[in-house]
């Protein structure tokens, strides 16, 4: 893999995994993280620390690094790249309001 590859697919896996920590997915988010980098705890530490301040930059930079010294780790991330983030919609299409849903119908609002 050439090193605009690399880039593209550790890039890819660094935003998908912040997106999903920010959708409040910290834990898929970290368990998945984890699993990258199973044989290197050292490594693992400051790709963790990247991921909970939500920098996509040093959370690429971590992965490539490892990828490139272990291609179980690039063979992850390849399954990772490939499948992408996952998108929820929720509605709400009766007379009350979910958080963070649509609302389509009635919504009464009762003064107290």
């Amino acid at each position: 893999m050439t090193d605009p590859e690399l880039m593209a697919v550790t890039t890819g896996v660094a935003s998908t995994l912040i997106a999903e920590m920010v959708r409040g997915g910290a834990v898929r988010a970290r368990a998945a993280l984890v699993g990258v980098f199973r044989r290197a705890p050292q490594q693992q530490e400051g790709a963790l620390l990247a991921l909970a301040r939500g920098d996509a930059d040093a959370l690429a930079q971590a992965l490539a690094v490892y990828a490139g010294q272990d291609s179980e780790a690039l063979e992850r991330l390849r399954a990772m790249a490939a499948v992408g983030p996952t998108i929820q919609v929720q509605r709400n299409e009766g007379s009350e309001t979910f958080i963070g849903g649509d609302v389509i119908g009635n919504v009464t609002i009762n003064g107290g």
